[in-house]
């Protein structure tokens, strides 16, 4: 388990790199919508891999799971979106995109061991974080239509990421 949690830790830190350089991928001047959404995940290294690691929680979850963290994922991503709307500034946007990185990554690899209700809301407050972070980059240009898209591709990466983990032996991580 050791050796799992070490390549855990090593491929966040690798990730950490990417962190900052992909976490402000703003600067649209015009009014973007649907399409521009679908694509923002995909943009950002930091987005993508908080994807795909709630894509391989959810793949190490009972099969009725997968949905409700999705959903939760989701859900917070627009709360985020909607928050970043308002005067109200999130602080450690960037530390907290990190250690959402971090944490769900951490939380994939014990799924097994945890207990459901603080797990979702643990992956709640980090969907909060990423939300907040496409609306803030995605400027006052941003329309729900972009709001849509973006919830709309982070969806299909997860259940890419869930269906892909499912058929690995990254499925039988915690009971090696």
């Amino acid at each position: 388990m050791a050796k799992h949690v070490f390549r855990l830790v090593a491929g966040s830190m690798i990730a950490a790199a990417f962190v900052s350089q992909a976490a402000a991928h703003g600067g649209h001047s015009e009014s973007i919508g649907f399409p521009t959404g679908m694509l923002h995940p995909l943009t950002g290294w930091d987005h993508l891999m908080a994807a795909l690691a709630v894509g391989a929680f959810a793949a190490r979850l009972r099969n009725g799971a997968s949905l409700g963290v999705t959903a939760a994922f989701a859900t917070a991503l627009g709360g985020g979106f909607a928050l970043s709307r308002t005067s109200i500034a999130l602080p450690l946007l960037e530390p907290m995109i990190l250690a959402s990185i971090v944490g769900i990554g951490a939380m994939a690899v014990a799924a097994e061991r945890l207990k459901f209700p603080p797990a979702i809301a643990a992956l709640a407050c980090f969907g909060v974080f990423h939300g907040y972070a496409h609306g803030a980059g995605a400027g006052a240009h941003a329309t729900t239509g972009f709001l849509i898209g973006v919830i709309a591709s982070t969806c299909v990466l997860i259940a890419f990421a869930a269906a892909a983990f499912r058929h690995t032996p990254f499925r039988r991580l915690a009971s090696d």
